[in-house]
Formats: structure tokens, C-alpha cells, sequence
């Protein structure tokens, strides 16, 4: 599963974000209101921020605050137009590479379950076919699981290991203390 909207490609994605782009800029252009409409910008940053890098990032966020500065119904003077380009562009950069990070988190966070569930899938196959009896146990000694070689030790059908006690197959084991740690035997 991808963090993408409508679960978009990459390309997809890219023209949604350009439209936007473009749609703002019109709408800053176009309508005369003593507003600006900059801060619609953060919308296509959202986008872009689950499929570009880094630098494309920063480069679509200086890109954006170039477009709100310039289309800025108010006149441009150095002593407040450079403070807010600092702070539009902040908040779009910041904006888009939070995104960014939370895609690439996710990503790795689904490639690590598909290889836990790869492994657990191998180690499965393992257990169930080998000629070893293998048991899983709670600390209580109760079976939780138990394999085809197990079942055929112990000489009952498949499946009726589990729920019950070891020490009911093996009763020397009711003298083990389990769960306890060992001693130390090193003095």
C-alpha cells in the first residue's frame, strides 16, 4: 500500500500537484482581494512530499514562495517581503519534507512485515517438515504447539498436543523448575 492520494503513481501525482500549482497561481492572479492566497500552496507540497526527494522538495517549496511572493496583492518591501518569504518557504519545505519522511517510514515499516511474514512463512515450513520433534511450550508447560514429528513421538493424532501438559508425555519433567533462571555456576 502506498501514501499516495487515490492511490495515484508517481506521475499521477505530479500532474495533480502541477494542476494545483498552476490553479493557485490563476487564483492569486486573478481575483482582486487584499488576500493572499499563498498559503493554498501547502496543498500540492502535501502531494509532492510522497513522491519526490529531497532537493525536489525544497526546489517545488522555493518554486511555490516565488509564485505567492510574486502574485502578493501587496507591494513587495524589503523589510517585511523577505521575512515572509523565509517563513512561507519554511513552512512549505518543512511541510513537504515531513511528508516525505512519514512515506518513507511507512515504506520501510511495510517492507519489514513483508520480510517478518516471509520468514515466519519459512520458519513454518521448517517446523512442520522436519523429521525433529518440535514443541512450543507456555511457561505453565502446557504445549502450545507441536509439529507432525512430535505428534508421531509422542504416538497421538495430529493435532491433540497442543492445550495439554508436557509432563502428562514426559513425567521426568515435572521435576525441572521452570522459569526460574539458572544457577550461577561460575564460583
Amino acid at each position: 500500500m502506498k501514501l499516495r492520494p487515490f492511490n495515484a503513481s508517481a506521475g499521477g501525482v505530479l500532474v495533480q500537484a502541477a494542476i494545483l500549482i498552476a490553479a493557485i497561481a490563476v487564483l492569486d492572479w486573478r481575483i482582486d482581494l487584499n488576500i493572499s492566497f499563498g498559503f493554498l500552496y501547502l496543498f500540492p507540497i502535501l502531494l509532492l512530499g510522497s513522491v519526490l526527494s529531497r532537493w525536489q522538495i525544497v526546489a517545488a517549496a522555493v518554486l511555490c514562495t516565488i509564485l505567492s511572493d510574486l502574485l502578493d496583492p501587496f507591494g513587495f518591501s524589503l523589510r517585511v517581503g523577505v521575512p515572509q518569504d523565509i517563513l512561507v518557504f519554511t513552512s512549505l519545505a518543512g511541510t513537504g519534507l515531513f511528508v516525505y519522511e512519514i512515506t518513507r517510514s511507512r515504506r520501510r515499516i511495510q517492507e519489514e512485515a513483508m520480510a517478518r511474514r516471509e520468514a515466519e512463512k519459512q520458519l513454518e515450513f521448517l517446523v512442520e517438515s522436519s523429521p525433529a520433534a518440535i514443541l512450543t511450550m507456555d511457561p505453565g508447560c502446557r504445549i502450545l504447539r507441536a509439529n507432525p514429528a512430535a505428534h508421531r513421538l509422542f504416538g497421538v493424532p495430529a493435532g491433540v498436543l497442543p492445550g495439554r501438559n508436557i509432563r502428562r508425555y514426559i513425567p521426568a519433567l515435572g521435576r525441572v523448575p521452570f522459569g526460574r533462571t539458572a544457577p550461577d555456576l561460575s564460583h
